[in-house]
């Protein structure tokens, strides 16, 4: 089982409507499997990588 949800988008500074800021942003949570994963993000950056593994290998990394 894969699935994502969204909830909560807003702007960087919280508004439901910012000309100004190009990146959406919202709660998510991703559930592989049994795995869950809560966090933050990007949604419109987010949503770009994913798709972008659809013909390009992509390795996670995080920063220590």
């Amino acid at each position: 089982m894969f699935k994502i949800d969204v909830e909560n988008l807003c702007w960087i500074d919280g508004t439901t409507d910012n000309l100004e800021d190009i990146c959406l942003h919202g709660e998510t949570t991703v559930k592989i499997g049994d795995e869950i994963f809560k966090y933050n993000a990007t949604v419109s950056a987010t949503a770009l990588y994913l798709l972008k593994t659809l013909t390009e290998n992509h390795i996670m990394h995080t920063e220590n």
